[in-house]
């Protein structure tokens, strides 16, 4: 099953609080695999219920546009088992933050995941150290931070960009992090091998 919020010819669910309500009660029968919603419930309580529930048992797609505390879902993301065969996760303005950025990274359910998409998180280089160390990032073909301060400290660059763990992303995405092209440029050079040479965008 695929739902999208806010999208009236997906069927049964339009937005998602009805979607909220209808996994609650049971009135969605089969497993969902691909979700794309505008807004998730904010209360942690609920949102841990929320993204726990054994109809995502077999979800591959998580898109999420909005959310008010990336903290908060950052650690229930990081919990939730069912997240197991994800292979997209796509939070753009979710507020992630470093910390819900490590949180997430941390995720040891996340070991499937091929693309992700981060941009507009309010996140610094830290993201790539967590992304160093998380399971998925040997895995990953598309990765996406546009939008976010990352600055120029080189040695959390080099760590992730040089390494053999990200020889699998085609597709990188770094528009409007406040990097110094001339420095990531070098960066890159140091290793002619470096699979990313071809791959930011």
């Amino acid at each position: 099953s695929h739902f999208v919020s806010n999208a009236p010819n997906e069927l049964p669910v339009n937005e998602s609080n009805d979607l909220f309500r209808n996994l609650a009660r049971g009135e969605i029968k089969h497993p969902v695999t691909d979700l794309v919603l505008t807004a998730i419930p904010s209360k942690p309580l609920s949102l841990y219920k929320f993204l726990d529930n054994r109809k995502f048992v077999k979800l591959k797609d998580f898109s999420l546009s909005y959310f008010r505390s990336g903290k908060i879902l950052g650690k229930a993301i990081r919990t939730s088992t069912h997240f197991v065969h994800l292979k997209r996760l796509c939070l753009g303005l979710c507020h992630i933050g470093n910390k819900g950025a490590f949180y997430l990274t941390s995720s040891k359910y996340l070991k499937n995941l091929r693309e992700l998409d981060l941009s507009s998180n309010d996140l610094t280089s830290r993201v790539l150290t967590f992304l160093y160390f998380s399971h998925f990032i040997s895995n990953l073909e598309v990765l996406a931070l546009n939008n976010n301060n990352l600055g120029n400290k080189l040695s959390r660059f080099k760590q992730l960009f040089q390494s053999k763990k990200v020889s699998n992303i085609r597709i990188l995405s770094l528009e409007s992090c406040e990097l110094d092209n001339n420095n990531l440029a070098v960066l890159l050079s140091e290793n002619e091998k470096n699979p990313l040479k071809s791959s930011i965008i």
